[in-house]
């Protein structure tokens, strides 16, 4: 490995809680289970060439972090940050040719308020997709052990027929939620309110309707 790659200015300090710094890209890592499943490429590019010195550089956004832990350190060697929010922004940032990019240290109280607020920066940047919601609201309910999904809307500040319709979904067929994956163009993906049809039917008839529906 080149470690002349890693290095940084003589002088350099790491930022941390509550002082905003810019570090190498190569110090971030992305969070292992990021609630954003896929970045579309196109909208990838679209993004890097808006961050491009040449063109102004104009997204300049703060992207959300937390320190590694000491055990992670040399798992994740020579990263020194995991990308809370901002994965899109990192990854274009690689795209647009750049070095650094702006970081802001949080820190969290436990595992639970941390997905908590990984998955509020993601749905509050590029939406997510109904699939990609439904299994982050249903992973951030089970850490919290809510049992009931009133206090699971009260917890992520959305309506109970919000939440409901979600959760849902995670009872679709394999070849039902195939169609609602972000994969797949807005236009042409089953909408929300056909999953949760879809979700009240047997896996057998779900997998039949799934294979003779129409493209979009």
């Amino acid at each position: 490995m080149d470690q002349a790659m890693y290095q940084v200015r003589p002088g350099f300090v790491w930022p941390t809680a509550g002082h905003p710094g810019r570090v190498p890209l190569w110090a971030l890592v992305p969070t292992p289970k990021q609630p954003r499943q896929y970045i579309d490429d196109d909208e990838l590019k679209a993004l890097a060439e808006t961050m491009k010195p040449a063109n102004g550089g104009q997204q300049r956004q703060i992207l959300d972090v937390r320190a590694l832990r000491r055990e992670e350190l040399p798992h994740y060697k020579p990263c020194r940050y995991m990308i809370k929010g901002g994965e899109r922004r990192w990854r274009a940032a690689a795209l647009a040719g750049l070095e650094d990019i702006e970081i802001r240290v949080k820190e969290y109280p436990s595992v639970a308020e941390e997905k908590l607020d990984t998955w509020m920066l993601n749905e509050g940047q590029v939406g997510l997709s109904d699939i990609e919601n439904a299994e982050a609201i249903a992973d951030i309910q089970d850490e919290f052990k809510i049992e009931t999904q009133e206090e699971l809307a009260k917890k992520l500040g959305k309506d109970l027929s919000w939440v409901n319709e979600h959760l849902a979904l995670l009872k679709l067929s394999p070849k039902a939620r195939a169609l609602m994956s972000p994969k797949i163009s807005r236009q042409e993906r089953l909408k929300r309110d056909v999953g949760v049809f879809f979700s009240r039917l047997s896996y057998e008839t779900q997998e039949d309707l799934a294979e003779r529906m129409p493209k979009g």
